[in-house]
């Protein structure tokens, strides 16, 4: 009988690592998102993330590769209606369409390149226009705004792009301004945070399988190049899809 774990019941689940520089990075697995077997079982990790909100604002940026990384076009989400939560759309300047974020009530928050408009107002014809003016660099129909980021951590979800049928790579959606080290934790994370060997600085995207012994509600993850499929058992490569190489 394989180890109950609570992702294996599609339960959304919260979970932390520290890097080999000391900094922190929040997981946020969704429904099908792998979450290493070390993780501390313990509802999910609502408590430990909200203590991290406790910790002083000092600002984050959305992360347009990280984001981009969830998505083959650059544009997935051309259109928008009154079904659309939130799209997040960069832009270079947004002075320069100061009229569309206002027409369209969008926040703007700064980004690893230009600035992040989140539009939460279904608008089509200011969308279009957005468009039409070649304003938008890349935009991309969001579920996972960042809440931890502005707090020290570097913030990352599992992607969209693999829905809930498999446990594909996780995005870097948000990177602090001011990363916090792992002795600046509340001791409710730090208690339940595991060790990564690399640097959350320098990867966009991360698939806990490729790092630690993990599990998720499906039997098999995809490999961070969005290709590999392996097994989650054996490991054995599933499916390869060549069809962009």
């Amino acid at each position: 009988m394989k180890t109950d774990f609570p992702a294996a019941h599609s339960m959304d689940t919260t979970w932390f690592a520290i890097d080999r520089d000391g900094h922190v990075a929040v997981f946020e697995s969704g429904e099908a998102g792998a979450v290493p077997t070390e993780v501390a079982q313990s509802g999910g990790g609502y408590d430990e993330a909200e203590a991290l909100l406790q910790l002083p604002d000092q600002g984050a940026l959305v992360d347009l590769l990280g984001l981009r990384s969830m998505l083959t076009p650059e544009h997935d989400h051309a259109t928008i209606d009154e079904r659309t939560y939130e799209v997040t759309a960069f832009v270079r300047d947004p002075a320069a369409i100061e009229d569309l974020v206002r027409r369209m009530e969008a926040r703007v928050y700064p980004a690893t390149t230009g600035s992040a408009l989140v539009i939460r107002k279904p608008d089509p014809v200011g969308f279009a226009e957005l468009h039409n003016r070649g304003a938008c660099v890349m935009c991309v129909r969001t579920f996972c705004s960042s809440r931890h980021a502005t707090h020290g951590v570097y913030d990352y979800s599992h992607s969209d792009r693999f829905e809930n049928w498999i446990a594909g790579p996780y995005a870097r959606i948000a990177v602090p301004v001011k990363p916090i080290t792992a002795d600046e934790l509340p001791t409710v994370v730090l208690d339940v945070a595991i060790r990564f060997a690399g640097r959350f600085a320098d990867l966009v995207v991360l698939q806990p399988a490729e790092h630690w012994p993990s599990r998720a509600h499906s039997n098999m993850w995809v490999a961070t190049d969005h290709k590999t499929h392996r097994d989650f058992e054996t490991g054995e490569i599933v499916i390869y899809d060549e069809e962009d190489d």
